[in-house]
Protein backbone atom coordinates (compact mmCIF):
# COMPACT_ATOMS: atom_id res chain seq x y z
CA UNK A 1 0.00 0.00 0.00
CA UNK A 2 1.33 3.39 -0.60
CA UNK A 3 0.90 6.49 1.92
CA UNK A 4 0.00 9.92 0.55
CA UNK A 5 0.24 13.08 1.72
CA UNK A 6 -3.01 13.52 1.15
CA UNK A 7 -3.97 10.62 4.10
CA UNK A 8 -1.53 12.36 6.70
CA UNK A 9 -3.42 14.30 9.42
CA UNK A 10 -2.93 17.61 9.71
CA UNK A 11 -2.21 18.33 12.99
CA UNK A 12 0.60 16.09 12.58
CA UNK A 13 3.89 17.30 11.47
CA UNK A 14 5.85 15.96 8.64
CA UNK A 15 9.22 14.29 10.03
CA UNK A 16 12.21 15.46 8.08
CA UNK A 17 13.24 12.76 7.37
CA UNK A 18 10.72 11.30 5.29
CA UNK A 19 11.02 11.09 1.52
CA UNK A 20 8.57 12.20 -0.64
CA UNK A 21 6.24 9.27 -2.03
CA UNK A 22 6.61 8.89 -5.71
CA UNK A 23 3.36 10.13 -7.95
CA UNK A 24 2.24 7.77 -10.76
CA UNK A 25 4.04 9.31 -13.53
CA UNK A 26 7.43 9.51 -11.84
CA UNK A 27 7.07 5.35 -11.37
CA UNK A 28 8.98 2.80 -13.53
CA UNK A 29 6.88 0.13 -13.11
CA UNK A 30 3.69 0.39 -14.89
CA UNK A 31 0.15 -0.97 -12.47
CA UNK A 32 -1.84 -3.29 -14.28
CA UNK A 33 -5.51 -2.30 -14.60
CA UNK A 34 -7.12 0.78 -12.95
CA UNK A 35 -6.57 2.06 -9.45
CA UNK A 36 -9.95 0.87 -8.48
CA UNK A 37 -9.70 -2.52 -9.98
CA UNK A 38 -10.24 -5.40 -7.10
CA UNK A 39 -7.81 -8.52 -6.98
CA UNK A 40 -10.93 -10.53 -8.06
CA UNK A 41 -13.10 -8.95 -10.19
CA UNK A 42 -16.80 -9.31 -9.01
CA UNK A 43 -18.25 -11.73 -11.64
CA UNK A 44 -15.13 -13.88 -10.90
CA UNK A 45 -16.41 -14.21 -7.17
CA UNK A 46 -20.09 -14.28 -8.25
CA UNK A 47 -18.88 -17.41 -10.32
CA UNK A 48 -16.26 -19.20 -7.23
CA UNK A 49 -19.72 -18.83 -4.99
CA UNK A 50 -21.66 -20.58 -7.47
CA UNK A 51 -19.16 -22.75 -7.71
CA UNK A 52 -18.82 -23.45 -4.26
CA UNK A 53 -22.86 -23.67 -3.49
CA UNK A 54 -22.82 -26.40 -6.67
CA UNK A 55 -20.13 -28.81 -4.73
CA UNK A 56 -21.28 -27.92 -1.29
CA UNK A 57 -24.56 -29.04 -2.87
CA UNK A 58 -23.49 -32.04 -4.55
CA UNK A 59 -21.45 -33.00 -1.17
CA UNK A 60 -24.74 -32.53 0.82
CA UNK A 61 -26.52 -34.99 -1.41
CA UNK A 62 -24.35 -37.66 -2.09
CA UNK A 63 -24.04 -37.70 1.73
CA UNK A 64 -28.10 -38.13 1.84
CA UNK A 65 -27.42 -40.93 -1.11
CA UNK A 66 -25.28 -42.79 1.15
CA UNK A 67 -27.54 -42.77 4.31
CA UNK A 68 -30.47 -43.44 2.21
CA UNK A 69 -28.49 -46.75 0.94
CA UNK A 70 -26.93 -47.08 4.77
CA UNK A 71 -30.76 -47.46 5.64
CA UNK A 72 -31.46 -49.39 2.61
CA UNK A 73 -28.60 -52.22 3.63
CA UNK A 74 -30.25 -52.03 7.52
CA UNK A 75 -34.10 -52.85 6.10
CA UNK A 76 -32.49 -55.68 4.12
CA UNK A 77 -30.07 -57.00 7.08
CA UNK A 78 -33.28 -57.20 9.21
CA UNK A 79 -35.62 -58.75 6.36
CA UNK A 80 -32.31 -61.18 6.21
CA UNK A 81 -32.34 -62.17 10.04
CA UNK A 82 -36.05 -62.86 9.98
CA UNK A 83 -35.36 -64.99 6.94
CA UNK A 84 -32.57 -66.71 9.15
CA UNK A 85 -35.05 -67.19 12.15
CA UNK A 86 -37.90 -68.92 9.78
CA UNK A 87 -34.78 -71.12 8.23
CA UNK A 88 -33.77 -71.80 11.91
CA UNK A 89 -37.15 -73.02 12.81
CA UNK A 90 -37.84 -75.02 9.73
CA UNK A 91 -34.52 -76.80 10.00
CA UNK A 92 -35.06 -77.32 14.02
CA UNK A 93 -38.54 -78.84 13.17
CA UNK A 94 -37.15 -81.05 9.72
CA UNK A 95 -34.17 -82.22 12.55
CA UNK A 96 -36.79 -83.24 15.24
CA UNK A 97 -39.24 -85.42 12.29
CA UNK A 98 -35.59 -87.13 11.15
CA UNK A 99 -34.87 -87.35 14.65
CA UNK A 100 -38.41 -89.32 14.92
CA UNK A 101 -38.05 -91.05 12.32
CA UNK A 102 -34.95 -92.50 13.36
CA UNK A 103 -35.90 -93.50 16.89
CA UNK A 104 -39.18 -95.10 15.06
CA UNK A 105 -36.85 -97.20 12.53
CA UNK A 106 -34.33 -98.06 15.46
CA UNK A 107 -37.57 -99.33 17.44
CA UNK A 108 -39.05 -101.09 14.33
CA UNK A 109 -35.24 -102.68 13.91
CA UNK A 110 -34.87 -103.65 17.56
CA UNK A 111 -38.53 -105.24 17.93
CA UNK A 112 -37.20 -107.52 14.74
CA UNK A 113 -34.44 -108.07 16.19
CA UNK A 114 -35.96 -109.11 19.22
CA UNK A 115 -38.52 -111.71 17.42
CA UNK A 116 -35.38 -113.06 15.26
CA UNK A 117 -33.88 -113.48 18.66
CA UNK A 118 -37.19 -115.66 20.03
CA UNK A 119 -37.49 -117.57 16.68
CA UNK A 120 -33.77 -118.54 17.08
CA UNK A 121 -33.97 -119.39 20.61
CA UNK A 122 -36.77 -121.64 19.88
CA UNK A 123 -34.90 -123.58 17.17
CA UNK A 124 -32.13 -123.79 19.45
CA UNK A 125 -34.26 -125.06 22.21
CA UNK A 126 -36.33 -127.77 19.75
CA UNK A 127 -32.36 -129.04 17.98
CA UNK A 128 -31.83 -129.36 21.71
CA UNK A 129 -34.64 -131.54 22.54
CA UNK A 130 -34.04 -133.38 19.33
CA UNK A 131 -30.41 -133.75 20.45
CA UNK A 132 -31.59 -135.58 23.52
CA UNK A 133 -34.35 -137.96 21.96
CA UNK A 134 -31.44 -138.71 19.65
CA UNK A 135 -29.00 -139.09 22.20
CA UNK A 136 -31.55 -141.69 24.97
CA UNK A 137 -32.82 -143.46 21.80
CA UNK A 138 -28.84 -144.08 21.73
CA UNK A 139 -28.77 -145.20 24.73
CA UNK A 140 -25.09 -142.40 25.20
CA UNK A 141 -26.84 -140.87 28.63
CA UNK A 142 -25.68 -137.52 28.28
CA UNK A 143 -27.33 -134.97 31.08
CA UNK A 144 -30.24 -132.83 30.02
CA UNK A 145 -28.81 -129.58 29.08
CA UNK A 146 -29.87 -126.36 30.95
CA UNK A 147 -33.03 -124.42 30.23
CA UNK A 148 -32.37 -120.98 28.19
CA UNK A 149 -35.15 -118.80 27.81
Amino acid sequence: METTMNELLPDKPVPATAKPQPDAVSRTTPRTGRSGDDVVRWAEFRLALWAGAFALTVLISSQGLLYSAILGLKDDIGIMRAEIGVLRTDMQTQFGEAYADRQKQIGELRADMQKQFGELRAEVQELRERMVRIETHLGMGIPAADNEN
